[in-house]
């Protein structure tokens, strides 16, 4: 369990796991949590945006490779789009923010080959303009 921040009186604590199963490795995870300070409970991604789901799929699609996770082969960077295993990236409750972005962050097998290791799309606040939360965009002095 790693503490990353405490802004705007929201506490990002990041936990990490790992276990051996089998096979040629063992395997990790990654769960962000995000807590609501000033209202003592978890936030919820309903509490940042009202964005529809299929919509904020579409944008981590998008934003898929705008973070390489560090995947090389003999060419140099790996897309994370060339390791994906899904059709569709899902808009989950594993996600934390800074000034700029909202992140979802994916731990291996979950959207993509081990190979690709964790992944980290960030969507922009300027992306979900519009959707945003105003209680939520007033804390962060998102404009």
């Amino acid at each position: 369990m790693n503490l990353v921040s405490t802004d705007h009186d929201f506490m990002h604590i990041e936990y990490v796991s790992s276990a051996y199963q089998g096979g040629a490795h063992d395997n990790f995870g990654f769960s962000e949590r995000v807590f609501d300070l000033k209202n003592n409970r978890k936030l919820e991604l309903k509490d940042i945006t009202s964005m529809p789901k299929d919509k904020l799929e579409a944008l981590l699609m998008k934003n898929l490779n705008k973070e390489n996770s560090g995947t090389t082969d003999s060419d140099g960077d790996v897309n994370n789009s060339e390791m994906l295993l899904v059709d569709v990236i899902p808009a989950t409750n594993n996600f934390y923010f800074d000034q700029k972005n909202l992140y979802f962050h994916y731990s291996p097998y979950e959207i993509a080959a081990f190979a690709a290791g964790d992944i980290v799309i960030p969507v922009s606040w300027d992306e979900l303009k519009g959707t945003l939360k105003e209680e939520f965009k007033e804390r962060m002095k998102i404009k």
